[in-house]
């Protein structure tokens, strides 16, 4: 089962993952800042999901920028509870993306910006992923 793996990772994952200088969670964060800023809106106001959001280093980078409404989901209740230390997610929801037709109604078309950082790259995920992004953007 995934979520055990990263129950085992998470409380040493962002120390691993940082000291090898893995520079996602902090492109991710840029990259919706560049397209928000873009919108002429208060980024403040600006819904965001992070979906696969680990122990929360997008939402971090995301809140340090000026995001206030962000939204978590992760397979890993350890993972979520790392997340959660970090004080910026309104919500952090357990729950195993790659089930299009299982995706909470209440994440459905509520998001300005859905975000995730390393799921894609590592090959964890499939094209379903992508459905479950479009099912959350307004």
């Amino acid at each position: 089962m995934a979520s055990t793996h990263f129950d085992f990772l998470a409380s040493n994952y962002e120390g691993m993952y940082l000291r090898c200088g893995y520079p996602d969670p902090k492109y991710v964060s840029n990259y919706v800042l560049k397209f928000a800023e873009k919108t002429k809106k208060d980024i403040g106001s600006l819904r965001v999901l992070d979906l696969a959001c680990g122990t929360g280093l997008v939402g971090k980078y995301l809140s340090e920028s000026g995001f206030k409404d962000i939204y978590g989901m992760d397979i890993s209740p350890a993972m979520l509870d790392e997340a959660s230390n970090k004080g910026v997610y309104k919500e952090l929801d357990e729950y195993t993306l790659g089930n299009p037709e299982d995706f909470p109604e209440k994440f459905k078309n509520k998001f300005d910006f859905v975000t995730c950082a390393g799921l894609i790259n590592n090959n964890h995920m499939d094209y379903l992923l992508f459905e479950e992004m479009l099912l959350s953007c307004k």
